[in-house]
């Protein structure tokens, strides 16, 4: 298993899966990032911002 290092779409953190984080589709998550989308409210004032993020992901699967 590689332990190279990504960077958070979100947060730009440098870091890899094996310190926590999620990897999909090649797009790294951090942890901190990954625990603020399992947590957060719709009618938060940054739900779009994280929304929009993993609409990164899905569409680089389309292309």
């Amino acid at each position: 298993m590689t332990n190279h290092k990504n960077v958070c779409i979100y947060c730009k953190s440098i870091g890899n899966k094996n310190n926590g984080g999620i990897e999909i589709l090649g797009m790294y998550i951090c942890q901190k990032c990954e625990h603020e989308i399992t947590k957060i409210d719709c009618d938060a004032e940054n739900y779009l911002y994280y929304v929009n993020g993993l609409k990164k992901v899905w569409c680089c699967l389309l292309d």
